[in-house]
């Protein structure tokens, strides 16, 4: 589908083909990009099974978790009292080894409940399959970081980035004891950028905390304050799912913004998007259009956010590329639950659509792999159409209940499109305004 859009530099017409990142001017000719971006993502297959040679394998360790987060998926899924089990780890290594072929992997992640509490596990895995080039992934609340897992990272071939979840001001109402005030913490990140164990925050905004200017500024004022190297921050819009699949009476809904919120948020968020572009144009970029100010991160003057510099899927720069390439739009999902290429497993071998879920959701076993079809995924066609779907894909490919979807899909296209307007503008150099745009933002 095309969409108009005006410049605001000479105020000439040029539309976008949302499916085929076609970029044309008024009279229909493909537009000339120049050399403006030449580098970014590969293009991603479009099978809804999975296969038996993962780019990706995601490993859920356990539900168990020492924190209540209001907001999480996983809240009603595991405990703090839970125990490990290590006794599955031969079995689940001899059916990794016999039925996947590892030869193109290249991430493992490991997901709890809170990974940290299943070190043990975490520390067999690693050792098994640690190699040069491997990246592992690993989202903790951070409350039980320690020395020794820096230490222990530090000696490894492959490269771990620890993901911290935090909201930053909101993070007390949300989530609870802030471990950031915790002096302990404080020094373990220091030595992590002592040993060059990479590092980063991501934040869910969400109806209760949805400045996203006041959260960047946040975490920028506490890196300072306590002479931390990290400038990388993550963030993602609350969602709504209803992990029952039978009604909306759940999924904790009042967490996304909504209604009249979505103007205001939507305005602040274009706010940190502008600051974030003039800060990239300002610090220029190398030979290869590689934006300096991304080069070395401890040196910036503000936060680099993922949702517009880093090298990731749903990104400004990311859809900048994508456009400038006139890569086609996949049906993909961006979480990878319905590629071919990521597998989503647990230590007892089930296959799983996702780190999110729990046995309701078990799709098959590793043994057993080429009959395997994932449980309660759902392509949403309709989503084809829409302005943002090469960057939502249609949200969460779980079938949820239709009134937890409208509530997220309001606020995606929100965010979503804030975001393609940014990617248009980098790419152009210059403002750019959709002409077939009305103002209720919830209809976009």
């Amino acid at each position: 589908m095309k969409y108009l859009y005006k410049r605001e530099d000479d105020g000439s017409l040029f539309s976008w083909n949302s499916k085929s990142n076609h970029l044309t001017d008024s009279s229909g000719k493909r537009m000339s990009l120049g050399n403006k971006i030449n580098w970014g993502p590969q293009q991603m297959e479009q099978t809804f099974k999975p296969g038996r040679s993962p780019t990706t394998l995601k490993i859920i360790l356990g539900h168990a978790c020492n924190y209540d987060c209001s907001y999480c998926l996983q809240k009603d899924l595991g405990n703090p009292n839970e125990k490990n089990k290590n006794e599955n780890l031969p079995s689940f290594f001899k059916s990794v080894e016999k039925n996947l072929d590892l030869s193109k992997l290249g991430q493992i992640q490991l997901w709890g409940g809170e990974p940290l509490l299943y070190w043990k596990d975490c520390v067999e895995i690693i050792d098994k399959y640690d190699r040069e080039g491997l990246k592992v992934l690993l989202v903790t609340n951070g409350s039980i970081l320690r020395d020794k897992h820096i230490e222990y990272i530090s000696k490894l071939k492959c490269t771990v980035n620890i993901v911290i979840s935090h909201d930053g001001p909101g993070h007390k109402e949300l989530r609870g004891v802030d471990p950031l005030e915790k002096k302990r913490t404080i020094d373990t990140l220091k030595l992590a950028d002592k040993l060059g164990v990479q590092y980063n925050f991501s934040a869910v905004v969400t109806s209760v905390n949805y400045d996203v200017r006041k959260i960047e500024d946040w975490f920028y004022d506490k890196m300072i304050e306590h002479g931390l190297d990290c400038r990388g921050l993550a963030m993602a819009v609350g969602t709504s799912y209803d992990m029952e699949l039978g009604g909306a009476e759940s999924g904790m809904p009042e967490y996304v913004i909504q209604g009249d919120q979505l103007e205001v948020f939507d305005k602040s968020f274009r706010e940190s998007l502008e600051r974030q572009y003039q800060y990239m144009i300002s610090k220029g970029f190398d030979e290869n259009q590689i934006p300096i100010s991304a080069k070395d991160e401890s040196k910036r003057d503000i936060m680099s956010v993922g949702y517009f510099d880093f090298l990731d899927a749903e990104s400004v720069i990311d859809m900048a590329f994508r456009i400038a390439s006139s890569m086609p739009v996949t049906k993909t999902s961006n979480c990878g639950a319905n590629r071919n290429d990521v597998l989503t497993v647990d230590l007892n071998n089930k296959v799983k659509p996702c780190a999110h879920t729990d046995g309701r959701f078990d799709s098959g076993t590793i043994d057993n792999i080429d009959n395997v079809k994932l449980r309660k995924i759902v392509e949403r066609t309709p989503c084809h159409e829409c302005r943002v779907f090469s960057l939502c894909k249609g949200g969460c490919p779980l079938d949820i209940h239709t009134e937890h979807f409208k509530l997220n899909c309001d606020i995606q296209k929100v965010w979503y499109g804030a975001i393609l307007d940014y990617s248009l503008k980098f790419l152009l150099r210059t403002n750019v305004v959709r002409m077939d745009s009305g103002l209720d933002l919830a209809n976009i």
